[in-house]
């Protein structure tokens, strides 16, 4: 959750900065950036609001980034559960 968190953050700092947008109506709240941001980390991606310009960059390696998170997450309880029966 705190790694969406962070993303948002980026997600609405490029965007202040110019390197790209939203396609949603109206303008992008808060809520709205970090909604974006945890669905793409958790690798969802709904595709009802998509970023535009540089931020697909970024939407990218927020998705990798999750993906690595849920990987080594999944292999570290499949690890201490396999330990556990023995």
């Amino acid at each position: 959750m705190l790694v969406a968190v962070v993303f948002a953050v980026g997600f609405a700092w490029a965007a202040s900065l110019g390197l790209g947008g939203f396609a949603k109506e109206p303008a992008m709240s808060a809520m709205d950036y970090y909604y974006f941001a945890l669905i793409t980390v958790t690798t969802v991606g709904l595709g009802d609001i998509y970023p535009t310009d540089h931020l697909r960059v970024i939407a990218g390696i927020a998705s990798l980034t999750g993906f690595i998170l849920i990987s080594c997450t999944a292999q570290y309880v499949y690890k201490t559960m396999s330990q556990q029966e023995d």
